[in-house]
């Protein structure tokens, strides 16, 4: 077999250039799908968290409400404004200014 005597560079550029982007390619197609792995990641870990701090908000505020409504119901004097509504001008003369 005989080889060329001489390859033009133009052939050896074009060939040079082709490699180059075919692996810029491919580095650029690998960087584009680890973005979208490590978005979709945060994307997924950001969605717990935030149910998470949802569950947590609504179960302190029922706590909250719980504990509310129990010294509320103990408290007399809303019990006796409650069972007589005229006892509440009274009340709000005497407690409230």
């Amino acid at each position: 077999m005989k080889w060329p005597d001489a390859i033009p560079i133009r052939h050896i550029a074009l060939a040079f250039i082709t490699g180059l982007m075919v692996l810029v390619s491919l580095i650029g197609g690998f960087a584009a799908y680890q973005t979208r792995t490590v978005t979709q990641s945060l994307e997924r870990q950001n969605q717990a968290a935030a149910r998470s701090e949802l569950t947590a908000a609504v179960q302190r505020l029922l706590s909250r409400t719980e504990e509310q409504a129990a010294n509320l119901a103990h408290w007399d004097e809303t019990r006796q404004q409650l069972v007589l509504p005229e006892y509440y001008p009274y009340w709000r003369d005497q407690r409230v200014y």
